[in-house]
């Protein structure tokens, strides 16, 4: 069923918005080009086990000059999910917050925020039924990859996407161990967790989507119900864990039980181990890791953090937390998510002070890649990195040292090399016939690509 509960776009801001509130850090003096400052953004690794894990934290290739919130890998790490409006969306927020008398056209259909070299991804920004010219809309989008030793490299508008009605805190859980389809997704909308069963990773059916049931939502508006995510514990047994809040300052992880796949619920409970006392808390995510432990993952003053269970299937005997990432020199981190090779994905947050008050802030997409057990990182090399077949050329865009493309025929016979170095663009001629072409790290093979040519 369609959202029939009144929508309030200026209430549905302030929540996205409500994370950063407060807590992001100025950088002083003259305003850097955003591409400088997001060039000089160092989260850092405090984590001792994941800093010998893990490669270095970086950001997402597919990021754009959009407002890309709510990040969500799936749990086999092929899909990635996210919130997005065209514009700087915090600025936005704090402006509709401070001028509560302007009218509603110049508080929501006002153009000052939108940036004019983020992509719309064909996302509706103009349709509204309060007469304004245009609006800025809040959609999800998607990306997919083959496998984990492919990049992001583009985001798409899912099917979670309408005029006027946002949709926000994408969460995906599969129907079943290498599935392409979708037991349940939950999104967000206007302080409430909705949620479609049974559909595709690009999402569809949205128009079947079901509020779940108070108390998990508010009967009415006193409270707001944010960010959940949903475990399948085995069977038809979920868990849903998600925050409660009526300031955002001031939030509690709550904790419910099904044991029919969500035609019933237990009533909530808020976590005692995990609360305000320690601090800023947000954006939690229960992981299973391989030895069968429970972690809490969530981000706590705007580090990331985890804490481990005590013992399986207590969902409030969480340990001491462990700073695993913290903001270094960004002004805040958050929504920790990790796909099965054990990267971590989140989004960081950006400021910079001395400019327009309309372009201040903006979010991206990170991750901070798992080693293999060689110690090297298999995955997410950046789109330029891949080799690439193009115009009678094999080419790999910025390799490291070390790299170097071959070309062998179908007999195996090698009939072009060439050496890589870093910083430079390599290539190789593709000679005619059918052969293949190797992008090799030393004797490690890091893709291969068949070509014909006349």
């Amino acid at each position: 069923m369609e959202q029939s509960r009144s929508f309030s776009w200026t209430r549905w801001c302030l929540l996205l918005a409500g994370p950063m509130l407060g807590g992001a850090a100025v950088h002083a003096g003259v305003p850097m080009p955003w591409d400088s400052l997001k060039a000089a953004a160092a989260p850092r690794v405090v984590s001792e086990s994941f800093a010998a894990s893990h490669g270095s934290p970086r950001r997402l290739s597919l990021a754009t000059s959009g407002w890309e919130d709510g990040l969500q890998v799936s749990a086999d790490g092929l899909d990635l999910y996210a919130l997005y409006v065209p514009a700087d969306f915090l600025s936005w927020s704090l402006f509709i917050a401070s001028n509560p008398t302007l009218g509603i056209c110049e508080l929501l259909g006002t153009d000052r925020f939108r940036r004019a070299d983020a992509p719309t991804f064909g996302s509706d920004q103009v349709t509204n039924p309060v007469g304004c010219s245009g609006m800025l809309n809040v959609d999800i989008l998607h990306a997919h990859r083959r496998s984990l030793a492919d990049p992001f490299t583009q985001w798409n508008l899912s099917g979670y996407s309408r005029p006027f009605l946002a949709e926000g805190g994408p969460f995906p859980l599969a129907a079943a161990e290498g599935s392409d389809s979708l037991s349940h997704v939950l999104f967000t909308g206007d302080g409430d967790i909705w949620w479609v069963r049974k559909t595709v990773r690009e999402l569809d059916g949205i128009e079947q989507a079901e509020r779940l049931p108070a108390p998990i939502n508010p009967v009415s508006k006193e409270f707001v119900a944010d960010n959940p995510v949903l475990v399948r514990l085995g069977g038809d047994s979920l868990l849903l864990v998600y925050e409660k809040y009526t300031d955002g300052e001031q939030r509690a992880f709550m904790i419910a039980r099904s044991p029919d796949d969500g035609k019933s619920w237990s009533a909530p409970q808020a976590m005692k181990s995990v609360t305000t006392d320690l601090g800023r808390i947000e954006h939690p995510m229960p992981v299973r890791d391989a030895d069968g432990n429970w972690w809490l993952w969530f981000s706590l003053d705007f580090d990331l953090v985890r804490a481990k269970a005590a013992a399986g299937g207590q969902w409030d005997s969480w340990s001491k937390p462990e700073v695993v990432v913290s903001k270094g020199n960004t002004a805040g981190l958050g929504e920790p998510s990790l796909s099965r090779d054990g990267s971590l994905y989140f989004s960081v947050v950006l400021e910079r002070s001395g400019g327009d008050s309309s372009d201040r802030f903006d979010i991206d997409p990170w991750v901070l890649p798992a080693l293999s057990s060689t110690g090297q990182v298999p995955s997410v090399r950046t789109p330029e990195a891949v080799l690439h077949l193009t115009a009678g050329w094999a080419r790999v865009g910025n390799p490291e040292d070390g790299e170097s493309l071959e070309v062998r025929r179908m007999d195996g016979r090698r009939v072009q090399a060439s050496l890589c170095a870093s910083g430079n663009s390599c290539g190789v001629p593709l000679p005619s016939g059918i052969g293949i072409v190797n992008h090799l790290a030393g004797t490690r093979l890091l893709g291969s690509e068949v070509f014909v040519r006349p």
